[in-house]
């Protein structure tokens, strides 16, 4: 039996996941992998193995995952978000009533941004199918 079987063997029957036990054992995650690989690790890493295997026969579980407030995790960026937003509101109120904009209206001009059918530009970059249409806003 080959010192990779033993790993695979104690993995198997413990239900460890490999990084685990490399973390463990050694103290780099990548260890297994270079092992599984057909890398041949130095005595003293075979050494290391072993005694963390003889150590721990039945293995060692992975810290529980913290548990989370919110069923969807999206949901705390999304309080967290309002939260901000009042906080905002709360001290600078200015920020939050909306502004007319410095822009005579008379001059704006509607603008077709839908892509050509031929080239797929956008038709208010122009292209030799759509001619870009100068006008005195520009």
């Amino acid at each position: 039996m080959t010192f990779k079987d033993e790993v695979d063997e104690y993995l198997h029957r413990t239900g460890m996941f490999s990084t685990h036990l490399a973390e463990k054992a050694t103290g780099d995650t990548s260890a297994y992998q270079r092992l599984k690989n057909g890398v041949t690790p130095r005595q003293r890493t075979i050494d290391k193995f072993r005694q963390f295997m003889t150590d721990h026969p039945d293995g060692v579980l992975p810290p529980p995952k913290p548990e989370f407030k919110y069923k969807n995790p999206r949901d705390a960026f999304r309080i967290r978000k309002k939260v901000q937003y009042v906080q905002t509101a709360s001290i600078a109120p200015y920020m939050t009533t909306p502004r007319k904009p410095n822009v005579d209206e008379t001059q704006l001009v509607r603008v077709d941004r839908d892509p050509c059918e031929y080239c797929a530009t956008r038709r208010d970059y122009g292209c030799r199918h759509y001619p870009l249409q100068r006008t005195a806003s520009y």
